[in-house]
């Protein structure tokens, strides 16, 4: 049995399951429930959940990781009165994998350009060459952009990225070989860059 609390403030056990429902203490001045969506039992009256929950639609998700929980908690949305707005993730052109943090030049993920990088410079942070670095090819496409991928997917899907163009042609793709570590520092500042600068979700590059 739970003891019995001479304060109005009475605090609940932790939470047994990950079960989106209100778990509210009664009386007090404070109504407070513990939130099963984020760790260490954290305590919130309706107010504040449905604040972070309001918050968290307005956020942007690369900065404010901390409100990640919140973008589509159903508790937040009852507490708030609002639906939630769908969050989509991210999506790396190398490697494939979700993503909620930022894309560098809203292509790579972090880990991705950080290998591309040490690709480029000639070595990792441990000072040694890179040598297990699978090798980039230019592709030009259609004659009209040059794109850089490790094979003829990666390329058309930088080249959907950066055109928004969802019925691209693989037969427009050429590969003209492996990319010099220079090259690959001169399309990245060139042309990845200067796209991944405006602001836009994507660049009104015509193909």
């Amino acid at each position: 049995m739970l003891p019995a609390y001479k304060h109005k403030h009475e605090y609940l056990q932790p939470a047994e399951s990950k079960k989106p429902e209100l778990r509210l203490i009664p009386g007090g001045a404070l109504d407070l429930f513990t939130c099963p969506n984020i760790s260490g039992n954290l305590r919130l009256t309706k107010a504040g959940c449905a604040t972070q929950f309001i918050s968290a639609q307005k956020a942007n998700i690369e900065t404010s990781l901390q409100l990640m929980h919140c973008q589509s908690c159903s508790i937040g949305e009852v507490n708030a009165g609002i639906k939630a707005t769908p969050v989509l993730p991210k999506i790396c052109v190398r490697c494939e994998h979700n993503s909620f943090r930022r894309l560098c030049g809203k292509l790579l993920c972090l880990s991705c350009y950080n290998r591309a990088r040490e690709k480029v410079i000639g070595r990792n942070a441990r000072g040694s060459t890179p040598i297990r670095f699978i090798p980039l090819h230019i592709f030009d496409y259609a004659d009209s952009l040059i794109v850089v991928g490790r094979d003829k997917p990666e390329a058309l899907r930088v080249v959907n990225a950066m055109t928004g163009n969802n019925s691209l042609k693989p037969e427009k793709l050429i590969d003209y070989g492996v990319a010099t570590p220079s090259e690959i520092n001169h399309w990245w500042r060139a042309i990845v860059l200067p796209w991944s600068a405006k602001r836009t979700n994507r660049a009104s590059i015509k193909i």
